[in-house]
């Protein structure tokens, strides 16, 4: 049942003739959880878990596939954009506010 109202209040289904959401100067005409990868969730829990040891396959940093790490460290990255982004912005409302 929540699942269903979260789709139709975000238009899933849908494909709109104008815009819905605007993300980064991106135009979508339709929920951006249509965008999103079969196995986001498994890279996402994976990245989480690589920072604690936890490798997604059997074997070493060496024997995962090479596809899943490179995503991983993509998420990884990713992560560390976005702390870097709030950070300057907290830098830079500190520095606003005590002018």
């Amino acid at each position: 049942m929540a699942e269903n109202t979260v789709r139709k209040a975000h238009h899933c289904h849908d494909i709109s003739k104008t815009p819905i959401y605007m993300i980064d100067d991106i135009e979508f005409y339709t929920c951006p959880c249509n965008f999103k990868h079969p196995f986001f969730n498994f890279l996402l829990i994976s990245s989480s878990n690589k920072e604690k040891g936890i490798l997604p396959f059997p074997g070493s940093l060496s024997e995962q596939p090479a596809q899943s790490m490179e995503a991983i460290q993509l998420l990884e990255l990713l992560v560390l954009d976005y702390k870097d982004e709030l950070m300057k912005k907290e830098s830079n409302k500190n520095v606003n506010g005590q002018h």
